[in-house]
């Protein structure tokens, strides 16, 4: 019996806040919808690739735009072990056409995807950006943050099945 009357109850109350959000992230945001930039299409984001780079973006951050060329540094070094970079960008102040536009005269690395509705904005709890989310195959969250250094290298190789696949080139 609890000296506190009510405690247990409490107790337990506070652990399913507490444990709810991970047991949310250990099954991973997976799947959404996004549309395809260049196309218009819809599209279906599922786990699959052996670490998936989700940077949530748009063309007219600053920060976000700055961060494009380690994205593509880290997506070179990584393509041949199974990394994925896709770029999602959010639906605030801006349109799948704006981002096709900018995919096509920026020629920015990975894949460009639309998040129309803001499913994937939601399903990621994305509240501001850039933030960047790496999943492992069976898309769980890997490592998330605001910067790319957030899920370098050390975190690739721990989502990658076979841990680290693949050291940095030498120049």
């Amino acid at each position: 019996m609890s000296a506190v009357p009510g405690l247990p109850a409490r107790l337990a109350a506070a652990a399913l806040l507490i444990l709810s959000p991970l047991a949310l992230a250990a099954e991973g945001p997976l799947p959404v919808r996004l549309v395809e930039a260049a196309r218009g299409e819809e599209v279906r984001l599922e786990a699959g690739a052996a670490a998936l780079h989700v940077f949530f973006f748009a063309v007219w951050c600053e920060p976000c735009l700055r961060q494009l060329p380690q994205l593509a540094e880290t997506e070179d070094r990584w393509r041949d072990a199974g990394y994925r970079l896709v770029l999602v960008g959010v639906p605030e102040r801006q349109s799948a056409e704006r981002l096709a536009r900018f995919a096509a005269e920026s020629a920015p690395p990975g894949e460009v995807l639309f998040d129309a509705s803001g499913e994937a904005s939601r399903a990621f709890s994305v509240e501001r950006i850039p933030e960047h989310v790496l999943l492992d195959s069976g898309g769980r969250v890997v490592a998330r943050g605001p910067v790319p250094e957030a899920v370098g290298d050390d975190a690739i190789r721990r989502a990658l099945p076979s841990g680290p696949a693949r050291e940095e080139r030498a120049p």
